[in-house]
């Protein structure tokens, strides 16, 4: 049936006249690739040797490869040959920064004055603006001894703001930060 269609093609007949005249579906006028495999067969084989040349090559790494190299592909086939390969590499997770092991408890205040708390807190106004807020809390009686409110709140401003609470209140032992970090404050 193909070489009678292929023929048909060469005399310059169009598809709906021949699916009319041989009475096929038009599907059957085109040409099916059975095996797909077959057809990117030196693309595979490409993609696989230059993933085992430069094992920290990604798919779009490999894509632009074989673009310079001359091969007219798509992006996205790509990347479904380089997944149906198994050539995905596990991406590593980031190592998070414990300041101290998880062997240190927190231990409760059981004075004022003893622990304070700095935590910064960020919103955004009904506009979109962002808005940074600095609080400082003693933490045996719940007061704020000290706050800022900016859009942005520099390290001198934090500065000033210890010292003012410091001179208002008193020096506290510790100073925690909200990521885990303990200031202790030495007498002098």
């Amino acid at each position: 049936m193909k070489t009678v269609i292929d023929a048909l093609k060469r005399f310059g007949m169009r598809i709906t006249g021949i699916k009319e005249m041989l009475r096929i579906p038009r599907s059957s006028c085109y040409e099916i690739l059975k095996d797909k495999e077959q057809k990117d067969y030196s693309l595979i084989e490409r993609i696989q040797k230059i993933a085992y040349e430069f094992p920290f090559y990604g798919y779009r790494r490999i894509y632009t490869t074989l673009r310079r190299e001359g091969f007219i592909v798509n992006h996205k086939k790509v990347y479904r040959l380089y997944r149906s390969l198994n050539l995905e590499r596990k991406s590593k997770k980031r190592k998070r920064f414990i300041p101290f092991s998880s062997s240190v408890t927190i231990r409760s205040p059981s004075h004022k004055n003893e622990i304070w708390a700095l935590d910064f807190i960020h919103d955004s106004l009904t506009h979109g603006k962002g808005m940074r807020i600095l609080v400082i809390m003693d933490i045996f009686t719940r007061r704020v001894v000290g706050y800022r409110i900016g859009v942005s709140i520099g390290g001198d401003e934090v500065v000033e703001l210890l010292r003012n609470a410091i001179e208002e209140i008193g020096k506290p032992e510790i100073i925690r930060i909200d990521i885990g970090v303990r200031i202790h404050i030495k007498n002098s």
